[in-house]
């Protein structure tokens, strides 16, 4: 976990150049302690540049929700669509008449994540915003 009153001292940590600062909050089970909000609110208070949550796998949306409100300005969300994807295109393989195309199955997947994005824009309040 990137330390508050380390951070300030972080070479490129927004006083000399760096665009974000990539603070994870720890991994996915030390993130969901009570502590995790309070953390990055602190390192939003003592390092000028924004914050980005890198990784989101496994960590629940109400939780991500508490730190986009702490501070964090940029969530990344490519592993859990990864992740969607693969377990999407082995569900619709099994399930759905794609006659041996997997180009069906793959625009079925689409359509899916698309539906998934949607929801995390509007659960961070970010519907409309773009």
């Amino acid at each position: 976990m990137v330390d508050p009153l380390g951070a300030q001292r972080v070479e490129g940590a927004g006083d000399r150049g760096g665009r974000a600062l990539l603070a994870g909050v720890g991994h996915a089970d030390e993130a969901f302690g009570a502590g995790a909000g309070e953390h990055v609110g602190e390192l939003a208070r003592r390092v000028p540049a924004p914050l980005v949550q890198h990784g989101t796998c496994g960590i629940p949306l109400d939780l991500v929700r508490k730190l986009v409100a702490a501070g964090i300005a940029k969530v990344n969300y490519g592993e859990p669509f990864r992740a969607g994807f693969i377990a999407y295109f082995q569900e619709y393989a099994q399930t759905m008449d794609h006659g041996g195309h997997p180009w069906k199955i793959m625009q079925a997947c689409k359509e899916r994540l698309k539906e998934d994005m949607k929801a995390i824009i509007r659960a961070l309040g970010s519907d409309g915003k773009a």
